[in-house]
């Protein structure tokens, strides 16, 4: 999960909870004991954006399975070269049904399949002073 899709998720929640108080407040919706039904679902909403908030973003190697098909770049792992010896990474997005470096070349071309991948870390911060 991206840090804007844990943002979105936990921003969705927060939109549930008001629209849940705003509907008890208006509708004076109550249960059989006078509570109001929906500020319970509020207080529930405003719990899990708490919570989706919280959850860890992946900084370490994830399945292939599981990389982002949409061209976003990530860093692949490369566990064998078809020309060259040894391991690597390499900065790809997926394009067209295939691995594309930033050359705009197949990664195939130079690798095996990867088998792993990793969110871009952030760049470095500029320092101002």
């Amino acid at each position: 999960m991206s840090a804007e899709m844990r943002e979105a998720a936990a921003s969705l929640c927060e939109g549930m909870a008001e629209s849940a108080r705003r509907t008890a407040d208006s509708l004076q919706l109550h249960d059989a004991r006078g509570c109001a039904t929906a500020s319970a679902f509020a207080v529930a909403y405003t719990h899990a954006a708490a919570a989706i908030r919280a959850l860890p973003l992946p900084d370490a190697w994830q399945d292939i399975s599981t990389a982002p098909t949409d061209g976003t770049p990530v860093l692949l792992w490369f566990p064998r070269s078809c020309w060259r010896r040894g391991s690597g990474v390499e900065k790809c997005c997926h394009d067209q049904g295939m691995w594309v470096t930033d050359f705009g070349e197949e990664a195939r071309l130079y690798w095996d399949d990867p088998t792993h991948w990793m969110p871009l870390p952030a760049p470095p911060q500029e320092n101002t002073t």
